[in-house]
């Protein structure tokens, strides 16, 4: 299950980042199926929602244009090294307060 309690500190390695990444997705293997199952449970949450639709169609038009990835793929763009402490702040707003507030900055800060 996805840890929206962590707080992300910010990370500037991959070993914090890994770190963070393996707190979130509460696993000790970055390669475990739990990932996968967690990247699962977080499209379910954000599917219907048309700002994290907006975002996750853009993080695969931006970073992977060549390989038409749909939404669901286009999430584990948003867990990279470069977004994730961004996407968890946003996930966190979202299963808070059902808002998207952040998302939309986001997608503007990504459309510079």
């Amino acid at each position: 299950m996805y840890n929206f309690d962590h707080q992300v500190t910010h990370y500037e390695t991959d070993d914090d980042y890994q770190r963070e990444f393996l707190s979130i997705f509460n696993t000790n293997d970055i390669m475990s199926d739990d990932v996968t199952h967690v990247l699962d449970e977080i499209y379910s949450l954000v599917k219907d929602n048309s700002d994290w639709s907006e975002l996750l169609c853009l993080l695969a038009n931006t970073y992977c244009p060549a390989l038409m990835l749909n939404q669901e793929m286009a999430l584990t763009i948003a867990f990279s090294f470069t977004h994730m402490e961004h996407i968890h702040k946003c996930l966190q707003e979202f299963k808070e307060k059902n808002t998207t507030d952040l998302v939309k900055n986001l997608i503007k800060k990504i459309q510079e």
